[in-house]
């Protein structure tokens, strides 16, 4: 099996899942039967079918899949305008890349946007990101794994990895303005 035709499988076992069933009711009764975006009210006779749409994809966001705070009501017209759909290009694109999903879609771009090593007092560290089991974080930075006395470790961490690649984002963007 294909990696492309593994992710597919697993997503379609969690939309056919009594929880995602009850996730997605919860959502459109919520939204009160109607578009967040156009607003128009779900409606067999007027051809407007609603649809439940992840607002972090649940493949790069599997804590959140059942948050209801991450689900939003969209007709299918305005669900295929969103740029997670699974028919669009970038989407597509992103499952066709051969690597783990945490590196994918908002991931990859993230990572793809921070220097992959920055200098500390005339040392070289990269880009570190892992996961702290002990505690339950992630911890993003550089530094964490230079073997050098006195090097500061500049780093952040957080209970979700995009959190804490954020807030390295943001530290960095911070400090290119300080300097």
């Amino acid at each position: 099996m294909s990696y492309v035709e593994e992710i597919r499988e697993k997503a379609a076992k969690i939309r056919n899942s009594s929880e995602y069933r009850e996730w997605r009711r919860l959502v459109i009764l919520r939204d009160d039967r109607k578009c967040k975006i156009c607003k128009k009210r779900g409606s067999k006779a007027k051809g407007i079918r609603l649809e439940v749409d992840h607002i972090k994809p649940f493949m790069l966001y599997p804590e959140l899949m059942f948050d209801l705070d991450n689900g939003r009501t969209l007709c299918s017209g305005c669900h295929r305008k969103t740029p997670t759909y699974g028919n669009s290009f970038e989407h597509k694109q992103a499952h066709r890349q051969p690597i783990h999903p945490f590196l994918k879609g908002d991931y990859l771009t993230k990572i793809n946007a921070l220097p992959t090593a920055i200098e500390f007092e005339d040392q070289i560290c990269g880009l570190t990101i892992k996961y702290k089991a002990a505690n339950k974080t992630w911890v993003a930075g550089y530094g964490l794994t230079c073997r050098i006395p006195n090097l500061p470790n500049w780093s952040t961490e957080s209970y979700t990895a995009d959190e804490a690649i954020d807030s390295l984002i943001t530290g960095l963007q911070m400090a290119a303005r300080t300097n």
